[in-house]
């Protein structure tokens, strides 16, 4: 499975491409959704469902329905805190 190791610079981690099954037992505070496709329904769902983190960044448009769907961005909006914009 996928890990986040640090890669030698304090300010940098690996990021490593994988499934939303791969985040479960995963222990990183970070989940990285960058333009989640709204075409494949439950693709970042799936992914923020089976995250255990306390952060998500966000890459994409908010509430258009252009980037994730609906329920990701409730999720999103229910679940987090915007830290920044």
């Amino acid at each position: 499975p996928p890990s986040m190791a640090p890669v030698g610079d304090p300010g940098k981690v690996l990021v490593q491409h994988g499934s939303a099954e791969d985040l479960q037992g995963l222990h990183h505070g970070t989940l990285l959704l960058c333009m989640p496709p709204p075409g494949e329904e439950g693709c970042a769902d799936s992914a923020l469902d089976h995250f255990a983190g306390s952060r998500v960044v966000y890459v994409g448009e908010w509430g258009s329905g252009m980037t994730g769907t609906r329920t990701l961005h409730d999720a999103l909006s229910h679940n987090f805190s915007l830290e920044h914009r």
